[in-house]
Parts: C-alpha cells; sequence; structure tokens
C-alpha cells in the first residue's frame, strides 16, 4: 500500500508533495528495534530519517517533529492468505510437502551406544521427561497462538486504521543535520529517549519496584516525558534497594528488565514496558520481496543468564544451552525464573527479510513465516482444532506439536520502514552470535557509541588517545610536552629553564635584568642612568615647570612645520639666526607671573608677546582626538556650519537631543522618547507610542498594533479566494466568509435535470477578473472562460446593472458533458484574481492583520480588509469568531458578534445595505433594499459538510447540514460491513464539524432499507450509531440514511 508522509516541526507543518516554493519533505524513513536481539531490559530508540526539500530556516537542532502517515486509498484485492484459506475450506487432512530447499529440516542428533557406563533411566524418570516435554509444547502452542497472554501483557498494538484521516506514527527529535550541495537538508531524528540523559536520583533509596517505577514516571512528566501508569502484582513488585549512578534512561531499562520486557515509546509518544510475545500475522514466503537466512542459524531459548555487578557476577535459569544474555543489578533468582517461564522453549531464526509493510508488526513480536503449502497444512491442522470435541488428550497433544512445528518464527529485532511509493519494511532477526555472547556489555554505558551528547558524564578514570575540551579544569596535571597558543597564570610560575622569545607583562620585578631589546608601554623609573638617550618625543603637558633645566634647550633649535625655529628658554633668544616667524616659548617656574605671556614671535626686529587665537590654530589641525571630553565650555558659540557624525545636546542622564547618522532622537536618560529619521516614533518602544513611515501610521503598545492606517499600491492585483467550507476546520480555520461547499454543488449536479436551475456563484470585481478552479488542494487548476458553450463559465452578476460582479456559471443544461469532466468533490477554492482602479487605505482597529494569510486544504489564501476590528486575541486562525468587525474593499461589512441596535423604542430602527452577521442582529425592526428597490430577505441559509468517524459500519457520505437561523437540518449515511442482526448496530462512531443539538439528550431520525425500520441517533457530544430497528437481519452493504432536524445551540460540534 502507497502512504502520504508529513511531519510537523514545532508547528510547522511540512507535506510530502512540493508546492510553489513551500517547504516540503522526501526520502523518509523509520527504524524501530527493541534491542540487540532478543534483548531484556533494552531501551532501544527508534530513528526517523527524512530530507527537506527547500527548509525554511538555517538550523533544526534539537526541534521536536511529529510524523505523519496516511493510507492511500485503493480497490480492496484479496490477500493471498485468504486465497490460500479459501482452497483448503473446511478440510482437516493435511498434505506432504516435499522439502526441496532444506530449509524446514529439523536435525536431529542420534545417541550411538559406547562403551561408557551410563547412568541407568528408570521408567518414573523417563515418563516424567515426556511428561515435562509434553508441558513445554502445551505451554509454547498457548503462547504461539496468544491463547496464554494475560491482560495486560504482550507487544501487539492495534493496526494503523486505512481510514481517511492522518495517523501520528512517533514524536522524534532532530539529533544531526546535514546541510547537503542541493540546497536540502537530511535530518536525523530519535524518539524521547534523547530526552531522558540526565541522572535518576531516586526519593528514597529503599522501596518497592512500584514506589521506584511512580518516581521514574514522576521525574520524567516533570520534563514532559509521559510515562504508562502501571500496577504491578505482588510476586512482581519486590523490594529494591536502589545502589546505582545512572540515567533516567537506564533506570527505566532495569525496571523492564526485571519484568522480562524492554521500554520503548509508543506512536503516542508515550513510554512504557513492553514484552515479547507472538503477532498473529504469518508472513508467506510468496509473498517476500527478499529473504536470507544468515549464518547464526535458529536458536531455542534455553535459560537466561544475567550479569549483577561488574565482577561479572552472573545468576542463571534455565538448563544452560542456548541463552539470553543480559544485565541487571536488581536482577534476584526468583524474578529470573519467573521470566524464563515466560519465554522458555521459544524458537527463532536469524534471517533479513524485505516484505511490503504491515502496520500491525513491531519491534519485540515474533512473526511466523511459511510457504504456501506450509499454510495450507496449517490452516487444515487448525480447522482439526476447532473440530477436537472428539478426541483424546494424545491427539489433542500430538495436533499442537504439528502446529507449533510448521514454518518458521522470526524476532522483528529491527525494522526499517521506507515510504515514497510503495511502502517496504525491512524486518532484521537478530541472533547475538557466541562472540556477541561472551562480550556482551555488562552496562548500557560499557558499549562503543559514535557520539556522546551529556551534560555530565563522571568517571573514575579516563584513558584517551586524543580529546577536545573547550574548558579543561584540573586540580592537578602532569603533562610531558605543552603546546598553547596563548596561556593565562593568574598564580605562579616556577621553571628550572625558560627561553621566552618575546614577554609583555603589567608587573615584572627581578633582581638582575640583562636584556638586549626591550619594548615597553610605560615605565615609572625611580632613578636611571642614561648614558645615551634617542627620544621621538617628549609630551609637554607630562614635564613640571622647572623640572628641565632651561639651559638644557637654549642651544637647541627645534624646527616647526613652517621651518622656522622654536625656542624653549627663560631669557629671550639673541644672535644672527633669529628670523622672521621663529617662536620663542617663554618657560616659567612655579613662582614666575603671568602664565598668559610666554608664546613670543619674532616679526625681523624683536620678540612681539602672541596672545593664543584663532590665528594660532592651523585650519584643520584640531580634531575630537586632540580635545577631552568636557573641555570645551562656552556661553555662546557662532558658526556657520557644524558638521559631525553625532552631536549630543543636553547632559546624557536627563533630557536631551542626540543626533546620529540614523536620526534624530529625544531621549531622557538612555530612554528614546521620540525620534525622527526615515521613519517617526513619538514614545518609547517599550510601551505605547506612534509610528510613522511610508507606508501609514499605528499606534501601539510595545509590539501589538492598537489602531493602523496603512496605504497599499495603486492598480494592485488583488485575490479573493473562495474556499470549500467542507474542509475548513470550524476551530483553527481560516478567517474568511467567502466558502461554497463541493459537496452541495455536486450534489445539486447530481440531483438536476435538462429543466431544472443552474447553480450561480457571485464574486465581487474590479476591472478584468480571472477566474480559476483549484482541484485536489492546488494539484490542478482550470482557468474559467467567458464562452457559455463550455458549459462552465463567469458574466456580470444579474441584479449588478454596473457590472461591479460577477457570477460563475456550472450550465447543466446546454452542455451536461463539459461539466462531468471534474470531480467536484475534489473543488478545494475558486479564486478571483483583480485590480482596484485607486490607491486603496486599510484601517486596523485592535490585534490581527488586514492581510490575513492562510493554507488551507493546500491552498494559499489572502485576505484584505479596508477596516478590520479584532478581539484582542494575540493569534488568529477562528475564521468563525477572530473578528469583531470587518468591511472589504467592496463596502462589505462582516461582524463577528451580535449587532444591537440601542435606541427609542419607537425609532430603534437599522437601516442596512449589505450585513453579513455570524450570529443575531437585535433590533425593533429591520429594513433593507436592493438596487431596484426591491425587498430584500434576511432569511439566509448556511450549510456545511462535517465528519464521521466510525468504529462500526462503514461511511455511505458524510454527515451534510443546512441552518436557517437555529434551525438545522442534517443527513448522514452509513452502511453495512457484514451481516447485522435485528437489534444490533449498522454503524457506531462520532460525527464533528455540524451544529451542536441544544437537547442534552440528543436527537433521533428514523428511516427505512426495504421493509426494514432503521432507527439513527445522534448525542450532544456527537456520538453516533445506526441501528436496525426491524425484525429482519440486513445484509453486507445495506445502508441506513439518517435525516434529522433539530434546534442547535449556535456552537459547532
Amino acid at each position: 500500500m502507497k502512504y502520504r508522509t508529513k511531519v510537523i516541526i514545532n508547528g510547522a507543518e511540512l507535506p510530502d508533495e512540493q508546492k510553489d516554493n513551500a517547504s516540503s519533505i522526501t526520502g523518509v524513513s523509520v527504524t524501530g528495534s527493541c534491542g540487540n536481539g532478543f534483548q531484556i531490559g533494552s531501551t532501544a530508540s527508534s530513528m526517523l530519517e527524512f530530507t527537506v526539500i527547500k527548509p525554511y530556516k538555517e538550523s533544526f537542532d534539537g526541534d521536536k517533529v511529529d510524523f505523519y502517515a496516511l493510507p492511500m486509498e485503493s480497490e480492496e484485492e484479496e490477500s493471498r492468505t485468504d486465497t490460500l484459506e479459501a482452497e483448503v475450506g473446511d478440510r482437516e487432512e493435511t498434505e506432504h510437502i516435499e522439502d526441496t530447499d532444506g530449509e524446514n529440516d529439523v536435525e536431529t542428533e542420534e545417541t550411538e551406544d559406547t562403551d561408557e557406563e551410563a547412568e541407568d533411566v528408570t521408567e518414573a524418570e523417563e515418563a516424567e521427561s515426556e511428561a515435562e516435554i509434553d508441558a513445554l509444547e502445551l505451554d509454547l502452542y498457548d503462547v504461539m497462538n496468544g491463547e496464554a497472554a494475560d491482560e495486560g501483557e504482550g507487544t501487539e498494538e492495534e493496526a494503523v486504521p486505512e481510514g481517511d484521516g492522518w495517523d501520528i506514527l512517533g514524536t522524534f527529535y532532530v539529533f544531526k543535520q546535514q546541510n547537503n550541495n542541493d540546497g536540502t537538508v537530511t535530518l536525523q531524528c530519535f524518539d524521547g529517549f534523547q530526552l531522558m540523559n540526565d541522572p535518576y536520583i531516586p526519593a528514597q533509596k529503599n522501596g518497592t519496584f512500584q514506589q521506584f517505577y511512580d518516581d521514574i514516571r514522576a521525574q520524567c512528566q516533570a520534563k514532559g516525558i509521559i510515562v504508562d501508569e502501571e500496577t504491578f502484582e505482588a510476586e512482581l513488585n519486590p523490594v529494591l534497594e536502589w545502589n546505582q549512578d545512572c540515567t533516567l534512561r537506564e533506570a527505566i531499562g532495569y525496571l523492564a528488565g526485571l519484568q522480562g520486557g524492554f521500554a520503548t515509546f509508543g506512536d503516542d509518544n508515550t513510554l512504557g514496558i513492553s514484552y515479547f510475545g507472538y503477532n498473529d500475522e504469518v508472513l508467506l514466503t510468496s509473498e517476500l520481496l527478499s529473504r536470507t537466512t544468515t549464518s547464526a542459524g535458529e536458536t531455542m531459548v534455553d535459560g537466561i543468564v544475567c550479569t549483577v555487578n561488574l565482577k561479572q557476577d552472573t545468576i542463571e535459569a534455565g538448563e544452560g544451552g542456548q541463552s539470553l544474555y543480559m544485565y541487571n543489578p536488581f536482577m534476584t533468582q526468583e524474578l529470573l525464573d519467573n521470566i524464563f517461564s515466560q519465554y522458555r522453549g521459544i524458537r527463532y531464526t536469524g534471517a533479513v527479510v524485505q516484505a511490503r509493510w504491515d502496520p500491525s508488526l513491531v519491534p519485540g513480536e515474533f512473526v511466523r513465516i511459511m510457504t504456501d503449502s506450509e499454510y495450507m497444512n496449517y490452516v487444515a491442522m487448525n480447522n482439526a482444532m476447532a473440530n477436537s470435541a472428539g478426541k483424546t488428550a494424545a491427539e489433542i497433544l500430538n495436533l499442537k506439536k504439528e502446529i507449533n512445528a510448521v514454518g518458521k518464527s522470526l524476532l522483528v529485532s529491527t525494522q526499517k520502514i521506507t515510504f515514497g511509493g510503495e511502502t517496504t519494511v525491512e524486518i532484521r532477526s537478530h541472533l547475538m552470535t557466541e562472540t556477541e555472547k561472551a562480550n556482551a556489555p555488562l552496562s548500557p554505558s560499557d558499549a562503543k557509541f559514535r557520539v556522546i551528547t551529556a551534560d555530565l558524564i563522571r568517571t573514575k578514570e579516563l584513558i584517551a588517545q586524543k580529546a577536545e575540551i573547550e574548558d579543561l579544569k584540573a586540580t592537578n596535571a602532569l603533562i610531558k610536552n605543552l603546546q598553547a597558543e596563548n596561556a593565562t597564570i593568574t598564580g605562579k610560575v616556577t621553571a628550572a629553564e625558560a627561553n621566552i622569545e618575546s614577554v609583555k607583562a603589567d608587573y615584572v620585578k627581578a633582581s638582575e635584568f640583562d636584556v638586549k631589546t626591550a619594548t615597553i608601554a610605560k615605565a615609572e623609573i625611580g632613578k636611571a642612568t642614561i648614558k645615551d638617550a634617542q627620544l621621538e618625543s617628549i609630551n609637554g603637558n607630562k614635564i613640571e615647570d622647572g623640572s628641565i633645566v632651561a639651559a638644557a634647550l637654549s642651544k637647541e633649535v627645534i624646527k616647526n612645520f613652517n621651518n622656522s625655529n622654536v625656542y624653549y628658554q627663560a631669557e629671550a633668544p639673541e644672535g644672527t639666526e633669529l628670523k622672521e616667524g621663529d617662536i620663542w616659548y617663554k618657560t616659567l617656574t612655579k613662582a614666575s607671573g603671568d602664565r598668559a605671556g610666554v608664546i613670543f614671535v619674532y616679526d625681523g626686529i624683536e620678540w612681539v608677546n602672541k596672545p593664543f587665537d584663532s590665528e594660532s590654530i592651523l585650519a584643520g589641525s584640531i580634531t575630537a582626538a586632540e580635545i577631552a571630553a568636557n573641555t570645551i565650555t562656552a556661553s555662546q558659540i557662532n558658526m556657520e556650519n557644524l558638521q559631525t557624525n553625532m552631536a549630543r545636546i543636553g547632559e546624557a542622564t536627563k533630557n536631551h537631543v542626540l543626533i546620529t547618522e540614523k536620526d534624530v532622537q529625544i531621549r531622557n536618560g538612555k530612554k528614546v522618547v521620540a525620534s525622527y529619521g526615515d521613519s517617526i516614533r513619538l514614545g518609547e518602544a517599550a510601551s505605547q507610542h506612534i509610528s510613522v513611515d511610508n507606508a501609514g501610521l499605528a499606534i501601539q503598545d510595545r509590539d501589538k498594533k492598537q489602531f493602523e492606517v496603512r496605504t497599499l499600491t495603486k492598480n494592485k492585483t488583488f485575490t479573493d479566494v473562495w474556499l470549500n467550507a467542507d474542509t475548513i476546520d470550524p476551530v483553527t480555520g481560516p478567517d474568511t466568509s467567502k466558502v461554497f461547499s463541493a459537496a452541495e454543488i455536486d450534489s445539486i449536479l447530481d440531483s438536476t435535470y435538462y429543466d431544472e436551475e443552474i447553480l450561480n456563484l457571485t464574486f465581487p470585481k474590479q476591472g478584468v477578473p480571472k477566474v480559476t478552479l483549484i482541484f485536489d488542494g492546488g494539484n490542478s487548476e482550470h482557468n474559467v472562460p467567458t464562452d457559455p458553450s463550455s458549459g462552465i463559465y463567469f458574466t456580470a452578476a444579474d441584479q449588478d446593472i454596473e457590472g461591479e460582479a460577477l457570477k460563475l456559471v456550472i450550465d447543466y443544461r446546454d452542455n451536461p458533458s463539459g461539466i462531468y469532466i471534474f470531480n467536484w468533490m475534489n473543488l478545494s477554492a475558486i479564486k478571483v484574481e483583480y485590480s482596484i482602479f485607486f490607491t486603496p487605505t486599510t484601517v486596523r482597529i485592535g490585534d490581527g492583520a488586514t492581510e490575513d494569510t492562510f493554507i488551507n486544504d493546500g491552498t494559499s489564501v489572502n485576505s484584505f480588509k479596508a477596516l478590520k476590528v479584532g478581539k484582542g486575541k494575540d493569534r488568529e486562525g477562528n475564521w468563525q469568531n477572530d473578528n469583531a468587525f470587518d468591511v472589504d474593499f467592496n463596502g462589505n461589512a462582516y461582524i463577528g458578534g451580535s449587532l444591537n441596535v440601542n435606541g427609542d423604542t419607537e425609532t430603534q430602527v437599522l437601516y442596512a445595505g449589505m450585513i453579513s452577521c455570524l450570529r443575531t442582529i437585535n433590533c425593533k425592526e429591520l429594513i433593507a433594499a436592493g438596487t431596484e428597490g426591491e425587498e430584500v430577505s434576511f432569511t439566509t441559509t448556511v450549510s456545511g459538510t462535517g465528519k464521521i468517524t466510525l468504529t462500526t459500519g462503514a461511511v455511505e457520505y458524510q454527515p451534510r447540514w443546512w441552518r436557517c437561523g437555529n434551525i438545522v437540518q442534517m443527513e448522514v449515511g452509513t452502511k453495512c460491513t457484514g451481516k447485522v442482526a435485528s437489534g444490533a448496530n449498522i454503524a457506531a462512531g462520532k460525527i464533528t464539524r455540524v451544529p451542536k443539538p441544544i437537547t442534552e439528550s440528543g436527537v433521533r431520525a428514523v428511516s427505512y432499507y426495504g421493509n426494514n425500520a432503521n432507527i439513527s441517533y445522534m448525542g450532544s457530544d456527537g456520538t453516533f450509531y445506526a441501528r436496525n430497528a426491524g425484525a429482519d437481519a440486513l445484509a453486507k452493504g445495506n445502508n441506513c440514511i439518517g435525516g434529522f432536524t433539530y434546534i442547535t445551540d449556535g456552537t459547532m460540534l
């Protein structure tokens, strides 16, 4: 069978079909396991792998993934087992099978007579041995045929129903992401065991098995992991002393092992204990795609060996022949004997088979595999067992032995399901080899792992050839060779010898330093004797008056950038080398006079005191780098032009203006209370404020817009999409009043004769429209022409004299064959594209967008509103209830609740053009007129299609309902799947997506099939059944059509 698949990643749905540029999936496979063969106490994870086409984000690491499958409907074909059963019929005799490949040979080993003395076996001992073998065969028959399973045991799960709904096949979490060269992303995901690597810290050290199970369950559920609630019988509820350091995953594995089972997650993401057992299905070799028998051959469970500590101490149950091996530090001899009694004598074969996927098979189950001839004998022997009333106990025993011996048994150790095309499964029946048994891991932590991911790993000793550690914290470290790019040592370094090419230090203390070359950013020297110094510059700000003797500089001439001489000395320079423009800086002592007269310029004759003014500063020679903060103070600054990248007016801690490259900000301390740039904001972004940009104006509280005016583009192309109401979820469906019923269209066309009316649908129009019919969720489209000869066309609506509306016409009379080229039940949407010849403006009041984008049944919907008043909800999605008030660009108003008109009782009148109201209009008088002044009826009928899900019977057709006011008519068709006796149920299940009855006792409908009366019932919670109320039995395929008329409370089931 073929299956559709999809995943939901943190709420985002990705189908297996690519539409437009949306993300989709391909290459899907699921691998499940019960461990390494017949492994009691395992916690093996299931793995989901798939590839994302056009990934919508960069990283999926750790994301939650829900995986769903949908069986594709196909004609039921008789299975090969049905054919063979029909061929056998009631026959009880078996036929001889020629063994051509030897695969069914049972080898026996004959004991040769020897001269060695053997212990005599008494007749009583021989009888006791034979009785024990017979008892084992009887127990094995019960196990293989499911007659001895206690309530709550066994691993058989209900098969995935072949209905029309999606079935969840598990919840997984992304573990690994591979980015492919073609832009796709391949994700590897594992089930909830990935979340159970935290340490298990028991609430008490000593307690019963039940107490530790409940404690683990509570700790898991605190992390969001749901665990089955279990109650264990007294013999399976021993007292334990918890002395193991382990994870939650290991702990649940230990407890599962004490019960003889293994821990696993179900399709519903619930963790529980499963047990090894037989599946009722039989695999026929003729239907397998491939089969390989492994070299391990066949094994029979003769014993169980359990290692109970790291010293490899063991306890054993059974004869110790072909044994199962396990590790469990809490195992006791009594518990191990009980587990062995469950699985003793089971035979199974090592093999790898490929077949078409059967959802009833799950890891941990044994399944029998037979040839066609073997299966026919198997059916005949079961016929004999069914008629064994006259047989002796010995005959019945021999018959059960023969049934046990038919075919081979496989253990579903691992199965990999591959989707895409025909869904197939690869089943591996794994037997542990002698090497694996001898080297079985003592605990899950002793195994070799490719990757270990954990928040904390504790170990006494770690030996590794190579380690990459981001942060290493160690008390003591012994390292032979250390290579480091950078080292920061806050304590003390002791070294016998150090060869260091370069040293950079904030502080160095040494009694003696012999350095050839040193680069020192800063030095504080108490006293220094420098034989020769070459200085690039001296910072005059750091030289105190009188600290450098002027005579030392008086004979030195310093050239400035104008090639003038600069003198630093106390007395005026003299001599013939003086020239015009030379500068004399008069050095002062601390006791000297006025510091203002220290700069002199030689004018060619004498030194003239030159005050420090603008002529002394070269243009562009002072920049922000030379001006310290808060060093310019002025009562007034006059300038023609101020050029700066950023400027602040006012104190930074108070109200001030900040000019940046992007905008001008008015601030109160660090808070921006207004900004002016490409956009304008008045008020703080973290509270209520007004924002203005090129698109419009908005008043909002933080990021939630309370009022918004937006201008759209003139001549913008708009799309109106009318959706099939049968596919809209009334709770989470899109917010739109543009709906139709594909089921109603199909019903009208089926019942229309040549002289009946045609079906009209009316759409708003601006400019020249384009009308498209969309089928199968977007898989096929049909452009509707204006030519009436095609049978499907559109034209101007009759009631609109200005031609601003159009109607879709499905004309059965003129061209009946033209309309049957489509399956109208698969009509998903009707799309109309048109342009607006003005510059539209949208107004929104309250939370919610004026453009709502939804995906419904594969169809993208963009719904524009000129005015939208929300209900203040954080997130929209309920198309019936989200909006308080809408107005579209055609002037139509939509009211989400009730319309109440208040005023004087004599003048409480409402005049309306077009009003669509989901609930009630309350006023004394309602007056309306059409375009020609004709009277307009406000008695409106709405309709839709619900959904019925059955546990008994089959669906003839889904519920169809019509509502006028609070009066509802609904009909639903069911049929018999087999013979239904008088007084028995034809069908039973539940109805949803229809108006809810107001009565608590439900509603009923009576119908007939032939002369037989049928009664249909629907409760106020949607419970449904149809019952044969006639005296005669109904045959398979006879139907029951229930027609209900009732009052609704206004809500939907």
